[in-house]
């Protein structure tokens, strides 16, 4: 996941075929090389206990109903808002600024063994959903949760709604505009405690300091993991498998979208259960 300064995501191009393995990214990006890099796995039993202020997204409209393009850039499919038509605000916790949703993404894997890219006492989940947020000084904090596969029920409805959208992004570059019929509600996506019409609040989550999952790797992101898990059906998850990437593959298959594991280096991991 990454950005450049102006806001907009950033797309692999012909460069990133020259340094196809993450392995060696930080000889193109020297930030990739950094002590601060992301993902990481949650340890819980090395976990710092602690109660923060109250983390909350605030929407601009009535459950976070939000418009925008849908596009494959190569590694993921992404969403990025459309701010003229309503987005949210990230606050609270350790945030000294309040953050503007950009955009959101996921990170798949071919098989429903891995995907994620944060892992939980090793553990890896199908997928990883990444909700981009930004500051006026060009600082980034994402809050993140993990899917898991249901069998029982036909999985969290707005995934489903996004996933049917993305067989008109299946090669590489391909976009649409969703909008505002397709219904895309936050406020029915992201794990949450306590809703209200307008904003959510983020009571149990895992915190820690580290840097973007791909180039250029910026060492400046807030990452907020959320404990609970979204549910998601194998049928929803055949859907995303059929994008096309653009990272060398045979076939050319999105799936398995993830960064390594990056080492830990000593960064307190904070875990964070709180009330209103």
């Amino acid at each position: 996941m990454y950005v450049l300064p102006d806001g907009e995501f950033f797309s692999y191009g012909e460069s990133f075929k020259e340094v196809p393995s993450p392995s060696d990214w930080y000889n193109k990006w020297e930030l990739c090389g950094g002590n601060r890099q992301s993902p990481i796995d949650i340890d819980t039993t090395r976990v710092t206990n602690r109660r923060f202020r109250t983390l909350r997204i605030e929407f601009d409209n009535p459950e976070g109903l939000v418009e925008g393009e849908l596009k494959n850039n190569g590694n993921y499919p992404s969403f990025t808002v459309d701010k003229d038509k309503g987005t949210a605000r990230l606050k609270g916790s350790r945030l000294t600024d309040i953050y503007r949703l950009v955009g959101f993404h996921v990170h798949f894997g071919c098989e429903n063994g891995e995907g994620s890219e944060h892992t939980r006492n090793g553990k890896s989940y199908p997928g990883e959903v990444h909700f981009l947020f930004e500051d006026k000084n060009g600082q980034y904090a994402v809050v993140a949760f993990w899917l898991r596969v249901s069998i029982a029920t036909r999985g969290n409805k707005i995934l489903r709604r996004f996933a049917n959208q993305l067989n008109k992004i299946i090669d590489v570059d391909e976009s649409t505009t969703v909008k505002k019929s397709v219904r895309i509600k936050l406020i029915y996506l992201i794990p949450h405690k306590i809703n209200e019409q307008k904003a959510l609040i983020l009571a149990d989550y895992y915190h820690y300091t580290g840097s973007l999952t791909t180039p250029p790797c910026c060492e400046n992101v807030l990452w907020f993991i959320l404990k609970p898990r979204v549910r998601i059906t194998d049928y929803q998850l055949s859907q995303f498998r059929v994008l096309k990437g653009r990272y060398p593959k045979d076939p050319p298959a999105m799936c398995d979208n993830y960064r390594p594991l990056q080492p830990r280096n000593g960064r307190t991991v904070y875990s964070v259960k709180n009330v209103k």
